[in-house]
């Protein structure tokens, strides 16, 4: 009998995600702020959430971890992009005082 390789790796793969992004974890620093998202995302959000959550998984958890992982993944992009910014408006304040 020859074993499927990709239904393994596949069902791996959903349990790293499982574990990574529906977890009861509470977020760390839980000062909890309000965002607002599309009614689509939100739906979509609650279905994954409540689908595939365990242990206490909430939509609010899941997307704080999303989002941290964008932030890391994209660190110097988002520095830069900062750094460009800021040294614009520190240009054009130098500017408008003379």
């Amino acid at each position: 009998m020859k074993l499927n390789i990709n239904i393994f790796r596949r069902k791996q793969r959903e349990e790293a995600y499982k574990g990574k992004y529906l977890n009861g974890r509470k977020p760390e620093g839980t000062a909890q702020k309000a965002v607002y998202i599309s009614h689509e995302n939100h739906e979509a959000v609650k279905r994954i959430v409540g689908m595939a959550g365990e242990n206490g998984a909430t939509i609010s958890g899941y997307i704080d971890r999303i989002v941290t992982e964008h932030l890391e993944r994209h660190d110097v992009e988002l520095g830069n992009l900062y750094r460009k910014k800021k040294d614009g408006i520190v240009e054009q304040i130098t500017i408008s005082r003379w």
